[in-house]
């Protein structure tokens, strides 16, 4: 494992990469400190239901979540918050979340060529998804209702492929996961431990529980808990993943007339 200051000097290091000219922004701010703002977000989710269940008795809710967003979303709904329509935007969230077959597993060696990473496989290591584990990302959202519908993009920056690396570098065993540990020896529950101090919930979560499938937002396969998909690949976003906040308007109209009808606000 690398300490601390190894780890600060190594994202620091990350440069954009010839292949991907995004790649070492995006990967450097997922490394940063991704996790954590997962489980704030994870957390945020208690907050967002109760925003949701004030208002008036009248209205029919409807909930869009880009990128993490989705994770306060999901947070939200597996607490009992109700909405007619939920729609996903280029979802950070691991697609066996929602959705928890056994061919969601990734088992291809990633073989993108990335300056100054190690050689990153990403699914090649036994996880918590494996097992199925209490604390594991799978089957997280299975349940979940809204008849979700998922926009992804195959070539995001952010989540085909910074997201990616983080799972793989900064979760057990990866060479950024620190001191957290997947211990598969343990009972169910009692896995995730950093140091020998037991991890449960949200943060046993989030430091120790690597995803063995692709994120929602890069896998368009994704069904389970997913009712439709939409691909942005029809809108030309490219590898942009806030395309629809950063594009002008005019660029950006074929994929809000999309997003009207996913939300059932227009019809087709």
């Amino acid at each position: 494992m690398l300490s601390t200051h190894e780890s600060e000097s190594f994202v620091s290091q990350l440069q954009p990469d010839p292949v991907f000219p995004k790649v070492g922004e995006a990967v450097g701010a997922y490394l940063a400190d991704y996790n954590g703002s997962e489980f704030t977000a994870w957390s945020a989710g208690a907050g967002l239901k109760q925003f949701v269940q004030s208002l008036p008795s009248d209205y029919r809710p409807m909930l869009t979540a880009h990128s993490m967003g989705n994770i306060v979303a999901g947070s939200a709904l597996t607490q009992g918050l109700n909405v007619s329509k939920y729609v996903l935007l280029q979802a950070a969230v691991p697609a066996s979340s929602f959705d928890d077959r056994q061919q969601m597993r990734e088992n291809a060696t990633y073989d993108h060529p990335i300056a100054l990473l190690p050689d990153p496989t990403m699914w090649d290591e036994w996880s918590a998804d494996d097992d199925y584990d209490p604390m594991a990302y799978r089957g997280k959202f299975a349940g979940i209702g809204g008849e979700p519908t998922s926009f992804f993009q195959i070539n995001d920056h952010a989540t085909s492929f910074a997201w990616e690396v983080n799972n793989d570098l900064t979760k057990p065993p990866g060479i950024l996961a620190g001191n957290n540990h997947y211990l598969r020896t343990r009972p169910a529950s009692q896995r995730c431990v950093f140091n020998e101090r037991i991890l449960t919930g949200y943060e046993a979560l989030t430091k120790a529980c690597r995803s063995w499938s692709k994120a929602t937002g890069a896998k368009g396969e994704t069904r389970g808990a997913i009712k439709f998909a939409v691909n942005n690949g029809d809108f030309s976003f490219g590898d942009e993943h806030s395309a629809e906040f950063n594009f002008r308007s005019q660029r950006c109209d074929l994929f809000y007339q999309e997003l009207k009808i996913q939300l059932g606000i227009e019809t087709p």
